[in-house]
This record gives C-alpha cells, structure tokens and sequence, in this order.
C-alpha cells in the first residue's frame, strides 16, 4: 500500500519590502469575471529582450493589506512597474530566471479599470501557471477601436510583452500571496511633465 505525499505551500507574512526604483537592469480569480482580457499567449522562450522596464515602485502600509505605489515617466511605464511591483512582494525577482516571454492583452473603461484588468490578469496568470513576470513593458495603449488614445471615450486596449519564468517552490524563496488586486483607494494620478503614479491596494 502506497501512501500519497501532500506538500503544502506556506505563505509567510515579511517585513515590508524596501523601495525599488529605476529597475532598468534588472480564492483564484475566475476567467469569466474578468471579460476585459483579449487574449494572453502561453508563455513560450523569450526571442528578444521585450524592451528596459523603467519606473519604480514601493510598497506602503495599508490595514490587514498592502499598497503598490508606483510611477513611471508616462502611463505605460507606471502600469509596468505596478505589475512588477505585485510579483516583487510574491517572490525574490532575482531568483527567477528570465527565459520565456508572454504577451499580455487586456482592456478597460478607463485608467482605474484598465490597471485593475491588467494587474488581475498577471496575478491570475501566475496563481493559474506560476508564471512569473520580471518585466513587463506595455507598448501601448490605445481605444480598442485602433485610434488614438482619449480617456474620454469608453473603452481601451493595454497590449504588454513580459519577460521572466516559472516559479518553483522547492527553489525559489517565497515572500507574501497576492490573493487579489482590489479597487479600494486605486488611483492613477497624472503629475507634472505627463509622469504618472499609481496606487493599488492588494488583498494579501
């Protein structure tokens, strides 16, 4: 008689995470809640580099949760490092080796919506395929009709390229589960110059 090993993943909570900034070098989510996602391809090797992730980020105290500050010198940039932020508090980044590549397409409303839609699909990708995104850099977004890009209107399309790998538990350390990107308190705030800051708030 054979006895079948369960191995259980423990998720400790750590200390808050330093400020990364300028990184140039370096309950699952249901599908069918999430209509917003175009279409995302399976991780496959990566071609060429997906471009240099700018921006930054830091993690600030939120009650019972955390909150992903991040910016960036325009829209796309702070989106990237908000993403990168999340799976910065999942894992050690620099553990993970950087040799697939997926493509990422999502949609929203507006801002709030299109970062919300954006960062729950990466999270669902990495709880659905432990996936894990050392990069990502959005190379546009624009109206989901192919015209130029005007909050006023109803609907936009974010198109990303990531670049990282899978995550494993018996290697890699671990930091703390992202369970779910929320809309409490998300704010996407245009500053001076066209820079941008995002603030999310993340269930852990």
């Amino acid at each position: 008689m054979t006895t079948q090993e369960v191995i259980t993943v423990e998720w400790p909570q750590l200390p808050q995470r330093s400020v990364w900034r300028d990184i140039a070098a370096s309950t699952l989510p249901s599908k069918e809640t999430n209509p917003d996602t175009l279409s995302t391809n399976a991780p496959r090797l990566s071609e060429t580099p997906a471009g240099e992730q700018r921006g930054g980020w830091e993690y600030l105290d939120h009650t019972a949760d955390v909150q992903i500050h991040s910016w960036g010198a325009n829209l796309e940039e702070a989106f990237g490092a908000a993403v990168v932020g999340m799976f910065g508090y999942m894992v050690e980044l620099p553990e993970i080796k950087d040799d697939l590549q997926m493509d990422v397409v999502v949609s929203g409303h507006n801002k709030e919506t299109l970062l919300f839609n954006f960062m729950q699909e990466c999270l669902y990708i990495f709880l659905t395929e432990s996936y894990v995104m050392k990069e990502i850099i959005v190379n546009e977004i624009e109206e989901a009709n192919g015209s130029a890009v005007n909050f006023d209107t109803d609907k936009f399309k974010l198109t990303a390229v990531a670049r990282g790998g899978l995550f494993d538990a018996t290697k890699h350390s671990q930091g703390t589960e992202v369970k779910a990107v929320t809309y409490s308190n998300l704010q996407v705030v245009d500053k001076e110059e066209g820079r941008v800051e995002t603030y999310v708030i993340v269930d852990i």
